[in-house]
């Protein structure tokens, strides 16, 4: 009887260890989730920033390269003829 007894809390003690384990785990992975989030979303300003710095370069660049002709590509029109 008092064996049995034993056992019986010792069952109970592994039942509970294992609940709180489960609830650690939980609270463990609702914290690394709103952390990924968190990195995730930094990260994406950062690079949406880096990208448009890196455009507005590449369009300063190419506005000196053609002279500030910036999205007209046809040739100017003369009257001379080609050799």
């Amino acid at each position: 009887m008092i064996q049995s007894a034993i056992e019986l809390k010792e069952q109970q003690h592994k039942q509970e260890i294992e609940e709180l384990k489960e609830e650690i785990n939980q609270q463990h992975k609702e914290q690394i989730d709103a952390l990924t989030i968190a990195l995730t979303e930094q990260f994406n300003q950062r690079m949406d920033a880096q990208l448009a710095h890196q455009v507005a370069q590449y369009e300063e660049q190419f506005r000196s390269l053609e002279g500030h002709r910036v999205g007209s590509s046809k040739p100017p029109v003369t009257t001379e003829r080609a050799l």
